[in-house]
């Protein structure tokens, strides 16, 4: 599965640390998932995964720092994280993820404004 999900990353761009990660990045990321349990942009529950707001790449000393960690679903992690491009991050994750969870919560379902 491992292998699977490099290869996975490298097709997507998805930048690599030659060093490698903590041992216990993959346990972190389990339990921030479990704690915030949905997407903090769309607040979906499925295809969660843990989103560096500081990449791992460029800021290693960071990588098990809690407050550095969002949850995100897939399509927010590439889209809001990192602004359609894996290579990329997003400086403003927090405050863009509260104003789309909050267009999220209010938007309107099809109601007609009269003029």
């Amino acid at each position: 599965m491992y292998l699977l999900t490099v290869l996975h990353d490298w097709w997507l761009g998805k930048p690599r640390s030659p060093e490698g990660r903590d041992p216990m990045w993959a346990e972190l990321a389990r339990h921030v998932i479990a704690e915030v349990g949905c997407c903090e942009c769309c607040r979906t529950k499925e295809n969660l995964e843990a989103h560096h707001k500081y990449p791992y790449h460029l800021f290693p000393a960071l990588e098990m720092v809690r407050d550095n960690i969002k949850v995100l679903c897939r399509r927010c992690h590439f889209m809001i994280g990192h602004l359609d491009d894996w290579k990329s991050y997003n400086r403003n994750v927090d405050s863009d993820c509260a104003w789309l969870e909050s267009e999220f919560r209010n938007r309107p379902f099809g109601r007609r404004v009269s003029r």
